[in-house]
């Protein structure tokens, strides 16, 4: 492309020095420049997968190609395990002890609570028996450690049963969910992984090239296919240091391609902030006339232009 805009630049120098008539001094050569987009992965793999041709018209989201992803189903599918058993882990920390358990302490509580009746009674039955002299001393206090012991057994079962019912420490319930979104974040990374293994089309456009082709192997970054936007043409032209103030960001003009019986509307994208020789030229105060600026225009509508196309370029509203 750049040989081509040496020839252009030469054509355009040519057509200035040779023009007389004054309605063509305003026209300035140019030609369609394309701007491709080159789709790559940025992983490495197989080519797996390649529906589109050379040639094809896409959409915004159209399967363009996809690399081998076992690997990364694989990864996925692991990650996603973790987070069930991380979310297990969670729930089970925090509900307590499993029913069975919760129901074999109330049946000890139910023990417990049935000795102390029974401690309490024989307690108060022998009270008044040592008191009046009937039993001996001994028999008191042996009913009323047998009483002390039962409460206390009854007590600790209590406690047993309250803290079955209750999750686990702060710190471990803490611990456990800080897991479990750890795992959370393992599935959504592994799930962008595979993603990355099928590309679809960032814009429409048509497929120029194709470099790579199923079963081989393409590295990380490396282009797949190259893909022309619809709005993806650009005209470009030479303006000289003299006319270049006639040209504004934003202004109309007029695209006249090889072939097309009437003109395009285009719209200055780009104004070049520095000069250009056109070759073979050595500066001097003599060739200043010879320091071109190059300008871009995007058309209004693409149909009939091709890429390298030459084309004739005047601001709108000059006469023809």
């Amino acid at each position: 492309m750049r040989i081509l805009s040496f020839i252009l630049l030469g054509s355009f120098v040519f057509g200035l020095t040779a023009c007389t008539d004054p309605a063509q001094e305003s026209a300035v050569t140019g030609y369609v420049e394309a701007r491709y987009r080159y789709l790559a992965a940025d992983q490495p793999g197989r080519l797996r997968v390649e529906p589109v041709r050379e040639g094809d018209r896409v959409q915004v989201g159209d399967l363009l190609f996809a690399l081998d992803d076992e690997l990364q189903q694989a990864q996925l599918a692991r990650a996603e395990a973790q987070v069930a058993q991380a979310a297990a882990g969670v729930d089970d920390i925090t509900a307590g002890a499993r029913p069975e358990e919760i129901k074999a302490l109330r049946a000890q509580l139910a023990e417990a609570e049935a000795r102390f009746g029974q401690a309490r009674i024989e307690r108060d039955r022998h009270r008044p028996l040592v008191a009046n002299g009937i039993e001996p001393q001994a028999v008191a206090d042996r009913v009323e450690t047998e009483y002390r012991a039962a409460k206390a057994h009854l007590q600790a079962v209590q406690e047993q049963l309250n803290i079955a019912r209750l999750g686990g420490r702060e710190g471990a319930v803490s611990a456990a969910r800080a897991g479990l979104e750890a795992a959370r974040a393992t599935v959504d990374a592994a799930r962008y992984q595979l993603d990355q293994r099928t590309i679809n089309a960032p814009v429409a456009g048509t497929i120029k090239e194709i470099y790579h082709r199923p079963g081989e192997l393409v590295g990380p970054g490396q282009p797949v296919l190259s893909l022309l936007p619809e709005d993806g043409m650009v005209v470009r032209f030479f303006v000289t240091q003299k006319e270049l103030p006639r040209y504004k960001m934003g202004a109309k003009v007029l695209i006249i391609p090889d072939g097309l019986a009437s003109p395009l509307i285009g719209e200055i994208i780009y104004i070049s902030d520095r000069a250009e020789f056109t070759p073979p030229i050595i500066y001097s105060a003599d060739t200043r006339a010879s320091l071109v600026f190059m300008i871009e225009a995007k058309p209004q509508n693409t149909e009939g232009l091709t890429p390298g196309l030459p084309v004739d370029v005047r601001l709108a509203g000059e006469a023809n």
